[in-house]
């Protein structure tokens, strides 16, 4: 029985901790000031999410700008 609650725990403790990770990638988008939905934010919130690498998602979503201009 101590087992199941073990992994119990485990299961709400990956969870809540999901949960923290979407909000620390939205707060991401924001300290760059991309609107959250917009594909500059999505590509931001990768990098925390999936651990892309910054550098290339900002040369992504610098392109982006330029082709939006």
């Amino acid at each position: 029985m101590n087992r199941i609650k073990n992994i119990n725990q485990y299961i709400a403790r990956a969870g809540h901790l999901r949960d923290q990770l979407g909000e620390l990638a939205k707060d991401f988008a924001r300290l760059h000031n991309e609107p959250l939905g917009s594909d500059e934010a999505d590509e931001l919130m990768h990098v925390i999410l999936d651990g892309e690498d910054y550098q290339t998602a900002m040369e992504r979503v610098i392109e982006m700008k330029k082709h939006r201009s």
